[in-house]
């Protein structure tokens, strides 16, 4: 996989004003935080205000792709999934409050804070999510997660169910 190779790619894009703000998520974030786990490809948050724009910009991303497999760009040999920043509240404000992180040696991007990688991570819940999010609880402000759980949780608290319950089994 080639980090490096998919970073220039969406700078470029960025240079030419194709692509708006962006900020890695999913696997290749958490390596930022903790030893990396393997991960399939790179996930993507862009900035968009609606369907019509998000259709726009993975049609512009396509233009550089080497190809499109699903859902997936395949740049510089990795597959690149975009996500569209207006889907989820907690898209958007991860997208808002990423930090500049040193992805690869010599190679610096944005990506989205540990607290809501724990948060997003909830919502999928896949035991490699489960590792990840304690692996991150480690170094994370234990408020900030709590409040973003608070924010984002549906109806039935399910976010919160699922981070106490994973609380409790490591204990």
């Amino acid at each position: 996989m080639s980090i490096a190779g998919v970073i220039r790619t969406l700078t470029s894009l960025q240079e030419k004003g194709l692509l708006g703000r962006y900020a890695i998520m999913g696997g290749v974030a958490t390596a930022v935080y903790m030893t990396p786990i393997s991960t399939e490809g790179i996930d993507i948050i862009v900035e968009v205000a609606s369907d019509s724009e998000f259709v726009s910009v993975f049609r512009n991303v396509g233009t550089v792709a080497e190809r499109i497999v699903g859902l997936h760009h395949v740049i510089d040999g990795t597959k690149v999934q975009l996500f569209p920043s207006n889907t989820k509240p907690i898209y958007a404000e991860a997208l808002d409050k990423a930090v500049v992180a040193q992805a690869e040696p010599g190679v610096q991007t944005r990506v989205v804070r540990r607290e809501h990688l724990i948060v997003m991570l909830l919502e999928s819940f896949r035991l490699k999510d489960r590792f990840r999010i304690l692996e991150l609880w480690s170094g994370a402000n234990e408020k900030k997660v709590r409040d973003l759980i608070r924010k984002h949780d549906d109806t039935q608290q399910t976010l919160a169910r699922r981070f106490a319950s994973l609380l409790q089994s490591r204990s």
